[in-house]
C-alpha cells in the first residue's frame, strides 16, 4: 500500500513538474528537421463540445510521436530529452483573446484520473506564427481564415518518473478571467478553436549507447 501510495506521489510530482517545464519557444526557432516531420497520431476530441469549433484543418505535430501512418502507437518520451509540440490549424471565426489548456488523463493508485497540466496560458506570447504570411496574434486573439501554427517546447527532466498510459486533451478556446477552473473545461462557456487528443504517451529512461 505505501508503495502504491508512494508511486502515485510520483505521478502527481511529474505532473506538477511537467506543466510548470512546458515552456513556450518561438516557431522560427524550430529546427528545420523538426518543421519536416510526419503528422503525429492523434484524434478530435472536438466532439465532447455541444457547440461548433472556431477553427478546423488541425495538424499535430510531436519529434518523439509516431507519424500518423507508422506502426508505433506510442508517444515515447524519453528523461532529459526535449520534445517539441507543434500544431497548426486555420480559424473560421474571431477570438479576440485565447489560452491553450492540457488536461491530462492518467493512472493513479489503479484508476485513470483526469486532472490539468498546470494553469491555462496564453499561445500568443511569443509562440505563434501565421503559416502563410508571417503575421502574428492580434492583442492575444485570432483573426478569421488564418492559417496558425503554436509551437511549445517539453522539458523532459532526467528526474521524471518513468510513466506510462497517458493521454492527454489539448485545447484553445477563447480565455474567460471568469471561468478559469481547467479541469471543468467541457463547461466553457466560451468559443472554443479545438480540442486535440494525443493518446498513449510514455515516460522513459535515456538509452546509453555502450561501444
Amino acid at each position: 500500500m505505501a508503495t502504491m501510495v508512494q508511486m502515485a506521489n510520483n505521478l502527481l510530482l511529474f505532473l506538477i513538474v511537467f506543466s510548470w517545464s512546458l515552456s513556450v519557444i518561438n516557431a522560427q526557432e524550430i529546427t528545420t528537421a523538426a518543421s519536416e516531420e510526419s503528422e503525429t497520431i492523434w484524434s478530435s476530441c472536438n466532439e465532447e463540445f455541444k457547440y461548433p469549433m472556431a477553427a478546423k484543418d488541425v495538424k499535430v505535430y510531436v519529434n518523439q510521436c509516431p507519424p500518423v501512418n507508422g506502426n508505433e502507437t506510442r508517444c515515447k518520451l524519453t528523461k532529459g530529452i526535449d520534445a517539441v509540440l507543434k500544431i497548426q490549424f486555420r480559424t473560421i471565426a474571431k477570438v479576440p483573446s485565447i489560452e491553450r489548456i492540457i488536461v491530462a488523463r492518467v493512472p493513479v493508485a489503479g484508476n485513470m484520473v483526469e486532472m490539468p497540466y498546470g494553469p491555462s496560458m496564453s499561445p500568443c506570447e511569443n509562440s505563434s506564427t501565421i503559416a502563410d504570411d508571417g503575421s502574428e496574434c492580434v492583442d492575444n486573439g485570432v483573426v478569421p481564415d488564418k492559417y496558425y501554427t503554436f509551437t511549445s517546447l517539453f522539458k523532459v527532466l532526467k528526474s521524471f518518473p518513468t510513466v506510462q498510459n497517458i493521454s492527454t486533451r489539448i485545447i484553445v478556446r477563447q480565455k474567460l478571467d471568469d471561468h478559469k477552473k481547467i479541469r471543468l473545461y467541457k463547461k466553457h462557456p466560451g468559443p472554443m478553436l479545438f480540442c486535440v487528443l494525443v493518446p498513449n504517451i510514455e515516460v522513459v529512461e535515456q538509452t546509453i549507447a555502450i561501444d
